[in-house]
């Protein structure tokens, strides 16, 4: 697979919240998970990460993603750090979701249920913690981060799969919650390296802030619906094709 196309899906998942924890080019497979560990009833968990991708078989790029999410709904935003223009957005929940792309300047509204929210920084932790209990990933140093014990995580080659057999991940990760502070992909000779940072991760309350969870304007958009009604209005157009 071409490493332009892995990191341009790895900035997708880490839109809609899953690639916080992912690496660029996959991730060993751990062993089965505990019970989920979900935003707790009532609260929003807020996170902002800094992605930057550079090498000589990468585009590169410097985007800011921020999202927020409850245990079944989430709303997320990738922007162009440099020029400050939103790339993406989405938003799903239940009822189904609605992704903006300004490459295309199409407004995709698909309303077929979603899965749930993408997982809390909590349950991030606890598979991180799962791989290196698996040999996915080593223990290389100890350091802290603000004034947090932190440990530095290398992944291990043979036992690390991943897309790109030649890539490796190193993780900056909390010493007793595994949370990832700081995960940098690569590949070798400057071929490609994507650095995933989180700046901020707070909780705030659900009440007061419901605001957060719905997406911006993207006014001229494009709109394509997709799902239930989608279905209906192509039998129609076919219908009134054949007349």
């Amino acid at each position: 697979m071409n490493p332009s196309t892995i990191l341009r899906r790895a900035a997708a998942l880490a839109l809609v919240g899953a690639a916080l924890g992912t690496s660029a080019a996959g991730a060993q497979a751990p062993p089965p998970a505990p019970a989920a560990i979900p935003v707790a009833d009532g609260r929003i968990e807020h996170v902002v990460a800094h992605v930057t991708v550079s090498g000589t078989r990468a585009a590169a790029s410097d985007a800011r993603i921020e999202r927020w999410h409850t245990k079944d709904t989430a709303h997320a935003i990738r922007i162009d750090r440099r020029t400050g223009e939103v790339e993406t957005e989405h938003v799903f929940g239940p009822g189904g979701s609605r992704t903006f792309d300004a490459e295309r300047d199409v407004l995709r509204v698909d309303l077929r249920a979603t899965g749930p929210a993408p997982e809390s920084l909590a349950q991030e932790g606890e598979n991180l913690r799962r791989q290196v209990a698996a040999g996915a990933y080593a223990v290389a140093a100890e350091t802290t981060v603000g004034t947090r014990p932190a440990v530095v995580l290398q992944s291990v080659p043979g036992v690390h799969r991943s897309d790109e057999p030649t890539s490796s991940t190193r993780i900056v990760a909390d010493k007793e919650t595994y949370i990832p502070y700081e995960r940098t992909s690569a590949l070798p000779h400057g071929q490609f390296t994507q650095t995933v940072r989180i700046v901020k991760a707070e909780q705030l309350p659900l009440a007061g802030n419901a605001r957060l969870l719905r997406m911006g304007r993207h006014d001229g958009a494009r709109k394509v619906v997709v799902g239930k009604a989608g279905a209906r209005a192509g039998k129609a157009g076919n219908r009134a094709a054949r007349r």
